[in-house]
């Protein structure tokens, strides 16, 4: 069951039958809320990330896994290094195009269209800390 108030998350409210069968139709396009240290990634889009310090936009390399696996088995203060001026950063601080996330609860639309910037400034604002949007299998 939908509540009436789904269309204020949206980034553009789209009414009209065909939107409402090709949308709430569908037998998935619910919220998840995934509990626990986890990594929220882009799924089969990869990432890109932006240095603070330099500006340069990369994929990282193989050693970005390596930093995962430490922030994913309980060290907070993982971090990697910008492959152009050798900045560090903590993990949880990278951002770009294609961000991944690393926390302990996630919030997952499943086959939603895209959420509007005032939804996503409520929730943040009710978690009370930084968030970060993964976007995945657009």
């Amino acid at each position: 069951m939908v509540s009436p108030a789904w269309r204020a998350a949206l980034e553009e409210a789209i009414e009209g039958p065909a939107y409402q069968e090709s949308f709430l139709g569908l037998s998935t396009n619910g919220v998840e809320f995934p509990v626990g240290r986890r990594v929220f990634d882009a799924g089969g889009n990869g990432i890109k990330l932006q240095c603070d310090a330099c500006g340069v936009s990369f994929e990282p390399d193989d050693s970005w896994s390596d930093a995962v696996g430490a922030w994913f088995s309980g060290d907070d203060l993982a971090s990697f290094p910008c492959p152009s001026c050798g900045q560090q950063a903590l993990l949880t601080e990278w951002r770009g195009p294609w961000p991944w996330g690393f926390g302990n609860l996630g919030i997952a639309f499943w086959n939603w269209p895209p959420l509007c910037d005032d939804f996503i400034h409520a929730i943040t604002g009710k978690l009370g800390h930084r968030t970060v949007m993964v976007r995945r299998h657009l």
